[in-house]
């Protein structure tokens, strides 16, 4: 900790960062998500999505990589700009 107080000290941020454990991502699951329907056919309704298991976290993760890389062409560490037109005319 000392290490950290007198690299921030001198305002050696790289010194500071790489002192810092890794992350190595979340050790629980996140909570569930709410996502709300239109309501076209009445009310608009709140739809809970439980959490996803944190056990079978790395096999999603890589099943999504597998559909981005083969859609798109993008692979971790790819960088992308993409455009996108707002569709309810707010813009």
């Amino acid at each position: 900790m000392a290490e950290a107080n007198a690299a921030c000290e001198a305002n050696d941020y790289e010194a500071w960062r790489n002192a810092q454990p890794r992350y190595g991502g979340p050790l629980v699951a996140p909570r569930g998500h709410m996502a709300y329907t239109s309501g076209a056919t009445g009310r608009p309704k709140g739809v809970v999505r439980p959490p996803f298991p944190v056990d079978r976290l790395a096999e999603h993760l890589a099943a999504v990589e597998a559909v981005v890389e083969q859609a798109y062409g993008l692979r971790p560490g790819s960088r992308a700009l993409w455009r996108c037109a707002c569709a309810t005319r707010w813009c």
